[in-house]
């Protein structure tokens, strides 16, 4: 898709959020501002 900026990144997956942040290529990418919802049990 060729994108390299996000505005606002939202994640809510119940229990992969980390996992999913892994294969963000960050040298690629920037994203102005994360939403995060991670509950540690």
């Amino acid at each position: 898709m060729n994108i390299n900026h996000v505005d606002n990144f939202s994640l809510d997956i119940e229990g992969a959020e980390i996992e999913v942040l892994y294969t963000i290529p960050f040298d690629f990418i920037t994203i102005d501002v994360f939403r995060i919802e991670y509950v540690v049990s």
